[in-house]
């Protein structure tokens, strides 16, 4: 980490509003707001989707969640990003944090371990199917209840993450660097061996040729 640069917890997701979302931001907003204080060297870098959120929104969003006003730096950029600066944003960061509250694959997390970031994540859905607890990623805890906030999804259970243990594990992330530096590095290491284009091309004609024979 560079010379007087906060350790920055980065966030890339949709959001809007609230901790009904499924992307589960509000929870770490949540967590990191009551587990560090302003005067520690830390930082949240929250990447949001405009197309969840207008920006207008975003500062009353915030408020509504009542955050303590005893907070560190949370930095948010909520513009449309060219493809470009993607891997400079995800750069920024040390570790990737995803509250997830159900996903299919989780594109981001993804991403973030191909720049070198390790992943705290909720510990259910699709996202912990491409990386490996405690080697590149540490799970939240969790329990499942049914969707109440989002009629598309009545009767489907998300998960809801522990928010003491989204503590815990951001604490311990920022307490122990040297370690997530560590598991950083198996994180791209394991997500370009697995997870590159070029794996999913071939599984993609292994396929197409199983159904060909």
């Amino acid at each position: 980490m560079e010379k007087n640069k906060p350790f920055t917890f980065i966030v890339v997701k949709g959001w809007r509003g609230g901790m009904e979302d499924r992307g589960g931001v509000g929870y770490v907003l949540k967590a990191y707001c009551e587990e560090f204080k302003k005067d520690e060297p830390v930082s949240l870098l929250l990447k949001l989707n405009p197309s969840y959120l207008n920006p207008q929104l975003l500062k009353q969003k915030l408020d509504e969640l009542n955050l303590p006003k005893d907070r560190p730096e949370i930095k948010v950029n909520i513009d449309n990003m060219p493809h470009k600066d993607i891997p400079k944003l995800y750069c920024e960061g040390d570790v990737y944090v995803c509250a997830q509250r159900a996903d299919s694959f989780d594109l981001g997390t993804a991403e973030g371990m191909a720049c070198g970031l390790p992943v705290l994540t909720s510990g259910y859905g699709g996202q912990i199917e491409h990386m490996k607890e405690n080697e590149n990623a540490l799970f939240f805890d969790y329990k499942l209840e049914e969707v109440k906030g989002d009629i598309n999804y009545e009767g489907v259970n998300w998960c809801i993450p522990d928010i003491k243990d989204i503590k815990k594990k951001m604490r311990w992330s920022f307490e122990n660097q040297n370690k997530i530096k560590e598991m950083g590095k198996n994180a791209q290491e394991f997500i370009s061996k697995n997870f590159a284009w070029r794996m999913s091309a071939k599984k993609a004609l292994n396929f197409l040729n199983e159904i060909k024979q």
